[in-house]
């Protein structure tokens, strides 16, 4: 019975862990696109096609 009760607490906290992590990635992967289009914007502006 006292394994059950540390058992919980500890699947709970990795979920959360988990579930941060994708938030955190998802997060990442959209400032990276944003920058990306932004240097590309950046050398059309230098070439002068902008």
């Amino acid at each position: 019975m006292l394994l059950l009760y540390l058992i919980w607490p500890s699947i709970i906290g990795f979920g959360i862990a988990i579930a941060k992590s994708f938030k955190m990635r998802r997060e990442i992967n959209e400032l990276m696109d944003y920058y990306t289009n932004l240097e590309a914007f950046e050398e059309m502006e230098e070439v002068g096609e902008i």
